[in-house]
């Protein structure tokens, strides 16, 4: 007699959930990843507040809160635990400057850093010329350095109000 051997094939599927414990059982935390603190470059003019909003991000969607790591050399800067920032350059200052802020998850940080380009500010010479006329001999001196005026020169129509006696004329 004959006889035959029958194969059987068996597929099996084996599905493993893998899972840390600590001792006592309990699972350990996801791992927290340091914030990112995104640094900036930023212009202003010559006395003008520049205002704005530092940027950072966290990898576990952790709420942020950021803080002055260093202040600026040329100016002062106030900074928000949200981010929003106040920068003053000092008076009459034209150049760079910068400061570093810290941004946190709660557990951990990272630093970033705000460069600032304080530019020369363009002002009309007829708008300064009015400024220094209605001031009295008391007020504090008009600030003059950090400006770049701008004037036409052949049009003294601009100035007629405020000439009380007497003409302004070109060349006698």
């Amino acid at each position: 007699m004959s006889s035959y051997i029958q194969k059987l094939a068996i597929v099996l599927s084996v599905t493993f959930a893998v899972s840390a414990c600590n001792w006592s059982g309990d699972k350990e935390p996801t791992p927290n990843t340091a914030p990112e603190a995104l640094s900036d470059s930023v212009s202003t003019s010559t006395d003008t507040v520049l205002m704005g909003q530092l940027a950072g991000s966290d990898g576990e969607g952790d709420e942020l809160v950021f803080s002055l790591a260093a202040e600026p050399v040329n100016g002062s800067v106030t900074v928000a635990a949200d981010g929003a920032y106040t920068y003053t350059p000092n008076a009459e200052f034209v150049g760079d400057d910068s400061f570093s802020f810290s941004v946190s998850d709660g557990e951990l940080s990272d630093e970033g850093t705000i460069s600032i380009n304080v530019e020369v500010l363009q002002v009309s010479f007829r708008d300064s010329v009015r400024d220094a006329y209605s001031q009295s001999a008391q007020a504090t001196p008009l600030a003059v350095n950090g400006r770049n005026y701008e004037q036409d020169v052949m049009n003294t129509a601009e100035f007629d109000d405020l000439v009380a006696a007497g003409e302004v004329s070109g060349n006698d």
